[in-house]
């Protein structure tokens, strides 16, 4: 399993684990804590894998599964993160 740290500023969309050509990517964990009340979601590229979530100021959103994935991109997407402020996010995402 690999994983990466999650740092963002900024609203918009963020690729949080890059696309790799021909490998469908799979997330087991993810930790966010908010810096500002927001609401974030997770993609497939563009396609949303979670909905919005909420979450308050210094909230944090964790899940994770050890047996089965959170979350599975299509091949050749990444894993994004969108969010609705300018306030940061920080956290980590272990991915196969």
């Amino acid at each position: 399993m690999q994983a990466l740290p999650i740092a963002l500023s900024g609203a918009g969309t963020f690729a949080i684990v890059p696309a790799v050509a021909g490998t469908r990517i799979a997330v087991y964990r993810i930790l966010i804590r908010a810096g500002a009340a927001m609401n974030i979601a997770i993609l497939d590229g563009t396609t949303s894998l979670t909905g919005s979530m909420e979450l308050a100021n210094a909230d944090e959103w964790q899940s994770d599964s050890e047996a089965y994935p959170l979350f599975e991109g299509s091949i050749g997407n990444p894993i994004n993160v969108s969010k609705t402020t300018t306030s940061p996010i920080a956290g980590r995402v272990w991915f196969e």
